[in-house]
Formats: C-alpha cells, structure tokens, sequence
C-alpha cells in the first residue's frame, strides 16, 4: 500500500541507506513519484555527517512500533513515529529521550516532511496515533 511505500522509504531515509529505485520510472503512480522525491527526506537520507538514526522509544514488542531520531548537520533532528504492527498504535517521542530535559526550558519544534505543517513546540512529549505499517517523519531544532 502507499502507507507500507511510505514507512519503507521513511526507514531507509533514516538509516541513510542508498536509495535506488528498482521500477519503470516512466509508470510509477503519483503517490510514489512525490514520495521518492520528497526533498526532506532526502536531505535526511543525504546529511552529510550521515548519523545512524537511534530508537528513542519503543513500545509493545519490540520492533512493533517506535520513535526514532536522527542528529542531522547544523544541529536540527528527524523524528519518525513508526507502526510495523498490525493494528492501530498510539507512538510517541519522549524529549527526554533524545537529551532535551523538561527542565531545559527549551522545547522541540517539528515541522511535518510530508504536509509542511508546523506543529505546536513540544516540551515533554510528543504522539500520534498511527494505523497499522505506516510512519510520520519530521525535521525539528531544539530552541527557546
């Protein structure tokens, strides 16, 4: 499905994996067409200092569903909320988890790599609920 399209190509911008595309370009769908060339993710996937990403949170069984982050260049971060399981799951981001203390002042502001939407700043925590094998990624700095 798209959502299972989305979440691979998510994990692998993560992982800094090298993306190839194994498809007639000339016939891909248009969902897929915007996914591969969404330019956030692949600023994630090309950061030149090319971190590996690090679950921060992980719930269930392992591996059933996750946040991860990835310390980027020019001190921003990439957040994914991921859901490998079957069902529906509520995924969330401790700041704590990634070195930002509640008792920092300082909260977590994340912009949405596939809408553009600016999300309200995070100082503790940060969740969405997700349907099954899909995954939301996000760019963000830590700030006043």
């Amino acid at each position: 499905t798209d959502d299972e399209y989305r979440t691979e190509f998510v994990l692998w911008c993560m992982s800094s994996a090298p993306l190839m595309l194994g498809c007639d370009v000339r016939s891909v769908s248009d969902a897929t067409l915007k996914l591969v060339t969404n330019r956030d993710l692949i600023r994630i996937n090309q950061d030149e200092e090319g971190r590996p990403p690090f679950v921060a949170r992980y719930s269930g069984n392992w591996g059933d569903y996750f946040a991860m982050a990835k310390v980027l260049t020019g001190n921003e971060i990439a957040v994914a909320l991921v859901n490998l399981s079957d069902g529906d799951r509520y995924c969330a981001l401790l700041t704590e988890s990634i070195g930002l203390a509640a008792s920092s002042g300082k909260k977590l502001y994340l912009r949405d790599v596939f809408t553009g939407e600016e999300l309200p700043p995070v100082k503790t925590c940060f969740g969405r609920d997700l349907p099954p094998h899909s995954a939301l990624c996000y760019l963000g700095r830590i700030g006043d």
